[in-house]
């Protein structure tokens, strides 16, 4: 193949002999060193095709991440579908048949089964319009693109990844941009209302996702993208863009304030220099330095002023990315040339940049002075005391109240007050033994308060104001009230029993949520497991995993052996990304938020397109045949999945329609209408069949009994509480089955045994409605029920850190049932009707 040097230097190939060639040959026969990145992205422009292509994918992507709706999904599962016929996807999906788009399917697979079978159907139905709405678009991706639309891609991600800052940081200040987007978004049905509420918590922003650690790390994946962008930009133009995009990325991933991403995104910059190329390091290294002072410097000023509007902080936003321009045009690549060229120097500048910045550390946490209260203030502080008598001293001007000691049960987040204290008084408290290690001090103060000084009697001095840095930050770093990493390794431990009571499939899609209340030693609420592995190993068990692990370790392990075998730039950003996301996503529920996912699962394909080379290898007629028909093979199961779980999904989406406009005109034909929704409603079922048990019962249909008993096994067998409590009240209660009453009654409560909620229901059931329908005539029954439900509870709070505690009522109707047990029976019920009424 012919080959010319273009005028800025990089190889083109002679595009009209490569026609010959089809796109996935084209790909394989390219050789690595072609590439002007060693192994990146092929060198020559793309058509005008190919770059449409690039603008319609970042169009796909922006509207999957801005747009969160089930219509969204079905859109892009059907242009997934579409886009995977024809002979380019043929072709691309026979030089990809490799582990990581075999573990993408098998991990699609379990996620579609997973949504069937999972007891906690409304969740997993909108759990799984997410994974459909990531998955189709990372289907487009390996059918649709190969290598050289990489760099087009990547700054298509960047540029999402931008806007998607510039929102979030409008939202931050009531900014006209935020509302306009927001006015787009729900004219396609998804409001930010809420989002818009929620924007900013103090000076920490949440951004559109309303999770500031979700934003965080997606910022901070697309600020990596730029970065490369802004090293590898061949015109001052291109550097401008690459910067700006810098800019509005960097700047709310700063003030994000995720300590955990702030601290990922430190150790893929450490990867990212480990892995470059030796020649690349150096200017990287200061690349990284002026972009992170230029982001502090800006960040700090956005800071400074807690009233600046959108405009303003846009503004900041850009000349972040201005100072990122034009430190790396006139300063980065003359440091680096410099120290190249001495190398003492290069380790000496290096060392002196650490020393300052541990400098800069040591002195911001030991530096303090006093605290200015500005409106209705608390300043709280951690120490850890011994058992004993303590005074809390406190000097300042001003103050009206002195404050409060209280200490915070690490994990249940459960405040034990110590003492109180007045304005100008000393207070004194005591430890007692069970209490004693982490306890906070807490100061409250109105405008123009002035704290000074706030010491205990055994000498310690507390901090108050870290006067090196901003406000904002010190809070985040030292706010004491917060205990996330306690609570997140409870969140783990849960989740890895629930792995263990069915390790193989796992409890389907949703069910984190549900179950975590039958596993939890106090009672906590938490829609996901803040950990991507353990959310899968809950959810799909270990087939799920395998899948993961598959798509997840292959993706890393193509990266590697680029960095290992090529030495390109685009690999070693790629591994820091990767990194990235899976190390922050170990911590937070980063994969469960569709916005992100998005983006994360197009970065992990990339290495697909880039250096995947397939299992099958063609080495001569008869392989390339079995290849081919590998190939084929893999194409048609994406396409049949897409199909097929597209169509349950639309389906899904009728009935949900149909059942919400339908009108009966008679008992038979709502029943049977009912059977068609069950029917035809893979993922959604468990409210259609308790409504037809009901009204089974309640209109006395005997020819809807089989049916109906049937309905009766599928829901006792879920084991939830929404279908036990149900059959208990819909069925066992009008058919008077008092036993299977209270055992499936029980059964309920197992799935949500730490929440008060759950057990008081059930007892006000019984007093309210199981007790009248009974009878005197059944009340040793009633007492046996209810007396094996009180020592469930005992049991079940056996050990507890936090037991659960019914109400006034109820408790009282509990006590007085275990007591009538050695009463006769009219005595029994005599007492029990009492105290069944509420307490005036």
């Amino acid at each position: 193949m012919s080959a010319k040097r273009s005028k800025n230097g990089t190889v083109q190939g002679d595009l009209a002999k490569q026609t010959v060639q089809s796109p996935a040959e084209k790909i394989e026969s390219v050789p690595a060193a072609q590439s002007p990145q060693k192994g990146g992205p092929a060198g020559e422009p793309l058509t005008r095709k190919d770059t449409v292509m690039v603008l319609l994918y970042t169009l796909l992507l922006f509207f999957a991440m801005a747009v969160q709706t089930g219509t969204m999904a079905l859109i892009l599962c059907a242009l997934a579908l579409v886009l995977c016929i024809g002979k380019t996807p043929l072709n691309n999906f026979r030089v990809r048949f490799c582990v990581p788009v075999l573990g993408l399917l098998a991990f699609a697979v379990m996620n579609g089964a997973a949504a069937i079978y999972s007891p906690f159907d409304s969740y997993a139905v909108a759990e799984f319009y997410k994974f459909i709405a990531v998955f189709s678009l990372a289907v487009i991706l390996l059918a649709r693109f190969d290598r050289r639309h990489v760099p087009g891609l990547l700054w298509g991600f960047a540029s999402v990844g931008g806007f998607m800052g510039v929102v979030s940081m409008d939202g931050a200040c009531g900014g006209a941009v935020f509302s306009l987007y927001n006015a787009f978004t729900s004219r396609l049905g998804y409001s930010l209302d809420t989002v818009a509420e929620e924007a900013v918590t103090g000076s920490r922003v949440l951004g559109i996702y309303a999770d500031a650690n979700v934003t965080a790390c997606l910022f901070a994946m697309t600020l990596l993208i730029a970065l490369y962008l802004l090293s590898r930009a061949d015109t001052v133009t291109k550097k401008l863009c690459a910067a700006l995009l810098c800019g509005v990325s960097a700047v709310p991933f700063f003030l994000s304030l995720s300590r955990g991403a702030i601290g990922f995104f430190a150790i893929a910059l450490v990867i990212w220099l480990a892995a470059a190329p030796g020649e690349e390091r150096l200017k990287l290294f200061f690349l990284f330095v002026c972009g992170a002072a230029a982001t502090l410097c800006c960040s700090a000023l956005i800071l400074r002023f807690d009233d600046q509007t959108g405009t303003v902080t846009l503004l900041l936003m850009l000349l972040c990315g201005a100072l990122i321009f034009a430190l790396d045009r006139f300063l980065v690549g003359r440091l680096a040339a410099v120290t190249a060229r001495h190398t003492k120097l290069a380790l000496g500048t290096v060392a002196v940049m650490l020393l300052l910045c541990v400098g800069y550390g040591i002195a911001a946490v030991t530096v303090t002075g006093p605290v200015y209260f500005e409106g209705q203030t608390r300043l709280v502080r951690e120490v850890s005391l011994k058992p004993g008598a303590y005074t809390v001293s406190m000097e300042g001007e001003g103050l009206e109240r002195a404050g409060a000691f209280v200490v915070e049960e690490r994990i249940t987040g459960e405040w034990v007050f110590l003492a109180n204290g007045s304005a100008g008084e000393d207070l004194t408290f005591t430890v007692p033994e069970d209490l004693a290690g982490h306890l906070l001090i807490g100061v409250e103060g109105r405008e123009g308060v002035v704290l000074e000084r706030l010491a205990l009697s055994d000498g310690t001095e507390l901090p108050l104001r870290h006067v090196l840095i901003p406000k904002a930050v010190e809070n985040r770093i030292f706010d004491a009230t917060t205990k996330n990493m306690e609570q997140r390794v409870q969140f783990f431990k849960d989740a890895w029993t629930l792995f263990t009571q069915s390790p193989l499939i796992g409890h389907g899609l949703g069910s984190s949520e549900g179950l975590y209340r039958s596993v939890q030693p106090f009672y906590y609420e938490s829609k996901y497991v803040h950990n991507h592995i353990l959310q899968v190993m809950s959810d799909m068990g270990l087939l799920g995993l395998i899948g993961f692990a598959a798509l997840l370790l292959g993706s890393g392990w193509l990266l590697l052996n680029a960095v290992r075998k090529e030495k390109d730039g685009l690999s070693a950003m790629l591994l820091a990304v990767w990194v990235l996301m899976n190390g922050h996503s170990l911590m937070e529920i980063n994969f469960s938020v569709r916005g992100f996912a998005c983006l994360a699962y197009a970065l992990l394909l990339l290495p697909v397109l880039l250096y995947a080379r397939p299992l099958l290898r063609e080495e001569n007629t008869n392989a390339r045949k079995v290849a081919r028909l590998a190939g084929a093979a893999l194409l048609v199961c994406f396409c049949v999945y897409e199909a097929v779980f597209g169509g349950l999904l639309m389906r899904h989406r009728s009935v949900m329609k149909e059942q919400a406009a339908y009108e009966p005109y008679s008992q038979v034909s709502y029943m049977n209408k009912l059977r068609d929704f069950i029917r035809r409603d893979v993922f959604v079922q468990e409210e259609n069949k308790l409504t037809y048990v009901a009204y089974t019962n309640i209109w006395e249909l005997e020819e809807f009994r089989s049916q109906s008993e049937k309905y009766v096994r599928d829901l006792r067998s879920s084991g939830t509480y929404s279908a036990c409590s149900g059959l208990a009240r819909y069925e066992y209660l009008p058919r008077g089955q008092w036993e299977d009453l209270f055992t499936a009654s029980r059964e309920g409560l197992r799935q949500v045994a730490s929440s008060p909620d759950g057990w008081n229901l059930q007892v006000e059931f019984y007093r309210t409605e199981v007790l009248p329908a009974m009878g005197e005539e059944n009340i040793e029954t009633f007492l046996s029920g209810v007396t094996a439900l009180a020592e469930q509870m005992d049991a079940y709070n056996e050990g507890r850190m936090e037991p659960v505690v019914l109400t006034e009522t109820n408790q009282r109707f509990l006590t007085a049932a275990k007591s009538a047990v050695e009463l006769p029976s009219d005595a029994a019920w005599q007492v029990l009707n009492i105290l069944a009424a509420p307490a005036e």
